[in-house]
């Protein structure tokens, strides 16, 4: 059996806490490694969580277009089974070939 300390389950959260943010394992270990060295490196932590929180606004933001457009895929499907719409121009089957 293993036991842990508590400050050893602080960092495990730590760690846990960067993971649901994206952030690599490499950044991580990196970030760890600089709150070991102490509060000169607090600029540099700082630093690296700002570049993490711009990476999820952008992964964020490029959610929002996925689910905006599966709305309209849904909107669209939704016309189709409702028979307000009777072409599944989505379906390439279906799709006339258009002259070149």
């Amino acid at each position: 059996m293993r036991l842990f300390s508590d400050g050893d389950l602080l960092w495990v959260q730590l760690v846990q806490c960067l993971r649901l943010t994206g952030m690599p394992l490499d950044d991580i270990r990196h970030y760890i490694d600089l709150c070991i060295e102490g509060d000169s490196t607090i600029a540099e932590r700082h630093a690296i969580i700002v570049k993490q929180k711009e990476k999820a606004e952008l992964e964020a933001a490029a959610a929002q277009e996925r689910v905006k457009l599966l709305e309209q895929k849904v909107a669209f499907y939704q016309d189709l089974l409702d028979g307000k719409s009777l072409e599944d121009s989505c379906n390439p089957t279906y799709v006339k070939a258009r002259p070149l």
